[in-house]
């Protein structure tokens, strides 16, 4: 058992939290400080007997780094779709995995990304785990063929041998389960400059 979603904590907050909750024997508590706070994250590491995880929102290996250098946090947690991909997804886990810091994945998204989550958690060697929710969706086995009819048994998910990823988008389950309608429409929109968005001159929108 894993716990997750503290809201915004202090440092000492966290630490008096932490030892709340040692008597349970958790596998790790997640995101208890910022992930840009290394030095929050490091003092908190250091003062608690929980293992402690972070880093589904920090992008490519640079952006690792230094949580990984310093041993801020005992679990690194990429999330592959954020984090640059699949092969700077395996880069991130071998680099912290020299620092004695084993890798969960963060995964909240379609089969395909869940397919090329395992396929990277396969190439892992430090692999702890792979976060999943997305079963919950009724829909969401629609959206692709070939995924077994038990995807996941006694907590494990088999690896597929067939080509690529081992499934092929269907695109009638996606037109049927679209949030909006139009397969395949243009997306001017994203091209005017928003704020909070990458502007195509690669300024920040102020």
């Amino acid at each position: 058992m894993a716990i997750d979603h503290f809201g915004p904590l202090t440092v000492n907050d966290a630490i008096r939290l932490g030892h709340a909750l040692e008597p349970y024997g958790l596998a790790w508590m997640e995101d208890i400080m910022p992930w840009w706070d290394v030095e929050g994250n490091l003092q908190v590491t250091r003062s608690i007997n929980v293992p402690t995880l972070n880093g589904e929102d920090i992008y490519l290996w640079d952006g690792w780094r230094e949580m990984i250098e310093k041993r801020a946090i005992d679990i690194i947690q990429p999330d592959l779709l954020t984090a640059g991909g699949m092969l700077e997804t395996k880069k991130i886990a071998d680099y912290a995995e020299r620092y004695g810091l084993p890798t969960v994945l963060h995964f909240a998204g379609s089969p395909i990304a869940f397919m090329a989550n395992l396929h990277c958690a396969a190439a892992i060697p430090s692999f702890i785990a792979l976060e999943n929710h997305a079963l919950d969706l009724p829909f969401w086995k629609d959206l692709v063929t070939g995924l077994p009819d038990n995807l996941i048994e006694d907590g494990y998910v088999p690896v597929s041998e067939k080509p690529g990823l081992g499934v092929d988008l269907n695109y009638e389950g996606i037109e049927k389960n679209l949030r909006f309608p139009g397969l395949f429409e243009p997306t001017d929109e994203w091209n005017t400059p928003k704020l909070g968005f990458w502007r195509p001159d690669k300024r920040w929108d102020k």
